[in-house]
């Protein structure tokens, strides 16, 4: 019979062990996929970025391509070093920072996009400008707030990297991002069908 107190710690040793493998799997893949795209397209963004007049681009491409390069050292040190406690805490807030400030530059490069579409109309600045201000800070206050909630399993005698056990607010930020970039596909369509201002 198996030991009351032992048994269920095996169980969350062999839950976390199959989430670790797969989100490791998948994230490592994620990984090659996007160097390999940055390899692949080094050409082009010279000629189409660094060679090309204005600054705003020259700033948010950086922050948006580079940054997730960035990152997925951090990440995969997360994922797969040999790490205590109180680092993959460390790790998972820089990491996840790294990735907010990306996911707001691309917030950023769309909205100015979606405007430029329209014309550079002043009601349109306002709504597509205010909608990325609340939805980057949003994203940050919720990220915040998930910092509290989570807690990592670290078998000291297994080199799992960090195993995250997250609480609800962590896929809220996702659902916050995707709402807002659901919301300026409509604009950029509803200006293709002739619609103005």
């Amino acid at each position: 019979m198996a030991d009351p107190v032992i048994a269920p710690l095996f169980k969350e040793l062999a839950k976390g062990l199959l989430i670790s493998r797969n989100i490791n799997y998948a994230t490592l893949a994620g990984f090659v996929t996007a160097y390999f795209d940055w390899l692949l397209t080094f050409d082009s963004e010279i000629k189409l970025i660094w060679n090309a007049k204005g600054v705003k681009m020259k700033v948010l491409y950086p922050i948006t391509r580079y940054l997730p390069l960035v990152y997925s050292f951090v990440y995969l040190h997360y994922r797969f070093g040999h790490s205590t406690t109180s680092e993959c805490d460390t790790l998972y807030k820089a990491g996840g920072t790294m990735f907010i400030l990306a996911a707001i530059g691309a917030e950023l490069i769309v909205t100015l996009r979606t405007w430029a579409v329209w014309g550079m109309a002043k009601p349109m600045a306002y709504a597509l400008f205010g909608a990325a201000t609340a939805t980057a800070v949003l994203s940050f206050v919720l990220w915040i707030i998930s910092w509290r909630d989570i807690s990592h399993l670290v078998i000291s005698w297994l080199p799992l990297g960090c195993v995250p056990h997250y609480a609800s607010y962590v896929p809220i930020v996702f659902v916050v991002e995707a709402a807002y970039d659901s919301g300026y596909h409509p604009l950029v369509v509803a200006y293709s069908r002739g619609v103005t201002l």
